[in-house]
């Protein structure tokens, strides 16, 4: 237990001097858990029932779209791959804190793991997401992959935490064929 305090009190100290610390053994603590996050979204989004703006860019097309029944599960459900808080994928990321209030998680060199960083921005000290912000990438000799992904948040009057906007971009090449671009950028209405 005074080991935990300790790294919290020491990792508060780092924020507060600005100055940028890396830790090569990261403690469970200092890791965020994407899967609840977005459980706790889709469990108030079902309650809430936003209307979502996006837009949505194919390979050189652009819609718009404004939708009123979202199943939330399915459209949240690639933010699911950023969740690196398991235990057996801890030891894969370096911790750092380039600014007060943003943990940065990038994969170490030799390690393997889809997830190549993550960057999570807090408001109000360390207490509430605001932004989120990953990427993903698989890569093998027939097959290149990689998406972009973020969610943006607001802090309700309420003072719970809420997803405001998302965007998703994959790009996908498959040897001897054409690149794929998609883009997503949501916004959420009341």
């Amino acid at each position: 237990m005074k080991k935990i305090i300790f790294l919290g009190l020491s990792t508060c100290c780092l924020w507060a001097c600005g100055s940028p610390s890396v830790k090569t053994s990261p403690s469970s603590a200092e890791f965020v858990s994407v899967d609840t996050l977005i459980d706790m979204q889709i469990s108030l989004l079902d309650s809430v029932k936003p209307v979502v703006n996006k837009e949505i860019f194919v390979d050189g097309q652009t819609e718009d779209q404004r939708i009123k029944d979202v199943d939330w599960g399915k459209e949240l459900a690639i933010f699911r791959e950023l969740d690196i808080s398991k235990p057996g994928l801890q030891d894969n990321y370096s911790v750092t804190s380039p600014a007060p209030g943003v943990r940065l998680y990038t994969l170490k060199s030799g390690k393997n793991s889809v997830v190549q960083h993550l960057k999570i921005q807090f408001a109000s000290g360390a207490s509430q997401i605001a932004r989120m912000e990953g990427v993903i990438a698989q890569n093998n000799y027939l097959y290149k992959s990689e998406k972009l992904l973020s969610l943006d948040f607001q802090t309700s009057d309420q003072n719970s935490v809420y997803l405001a906007n998302y965007k998703i971009k994959t790009t996908k090449k498959i040897l001897f064929g054409d690149e794929e671009i998609m883009q997503i950028h949501a916004k959420l209405i009341e």
